[in-house]
Formats: structure tokens, sequence, C-alpha cells
């Protein structure tokens, strides 16, 4: 895999993520759509399996496109990001399944924390 196919491959699996959680849930979570369970409960297991796609494209020797190069020399600490991103929207699947409205919102907001602090960090501006 080139570099190249590596920033197209994580572009590509985040603005999936981004389309599902900012749109599909986060109209919801804003009010914006009426609020569908069922079509929640989806979004959410999807996202769920999106959030896990992106980061295989972040291997050795593949900087470039948004990523800021910080993503590598502190490797650590972005995959430790990472992985708290995954844990937050695992646990707003579950509270989506939960069929919960205010579940689901409070869980929504803790997924839009995590994954801003990673985006602070690591996501050119």
């Amino acid at each position: 895999e080139s570099p190249e196919d590596a920033i197209e491959y994580r572009q590509a699996a985040f603005k999936l993520v981004g389309n599902v959680f900012g749109s599909r849930l986060g109209d919801v979570a804003r009010g914006d759509v009426e609020y569908d369970a069922e079509a929640v409960k989806q979004n959410a297991a999807t996202l769920k399996v999106l959030m896990n796609l992106p980061w295989d494209g972040f291997g050795e020797g593949t900087q470039g496109g948004n990523a800021e190069d910080k993503v590598w020399s502190n490797k650590a600490d972005f995959d430790e990001k990472a992985e708290a991103s995954i844990k937050a929207v695992a646990a707003l699947d579950e509270a989506a399944q939960s069929g919960d409205l205010n579940k689901f919102k409070a869980a929504f907001a803790d997924a839009g924390k995590s994954c801003k602090t990673c985006h602070d960090s690591y996501r050119k501006k």
C-alpha cells in the first residue's frame, strides 16, 4: 500500500464516519430531525463498525493528508485518543440500542467530545 492509498483510505473512512455521526445521528441529537428509535439504532450500529476502520490508514510512512505530523511522532497518545473514540462510539451505540433518547443524546455528546479531542490535537486546521 502506498502512502497515498493509506491517506485516501483513512479520509474515505472518516468521511463515512462524519456522515453517520454528524448528519444522521447529529441531526437527531440536535433536534433537527424527529427521533426515530429504529433509525438511530441502525445508524449507531453502523457507526460502531465504521469507527474501527480509519486507524489502519495511519501506518508508518503514511504522513500527509489532514493529519498533523505529530500523529507519528506522538503515536502512543494518538493511539490512546483513537481507542477512546472507539470506546465512546461503542457507548453511543449501547445508549442508542436502549431506545432512550436522553441516554442517546448524552452519549452522543460524549462521543463528540472524544472525537474533538483527537481532532484538536492531530488534525490540520
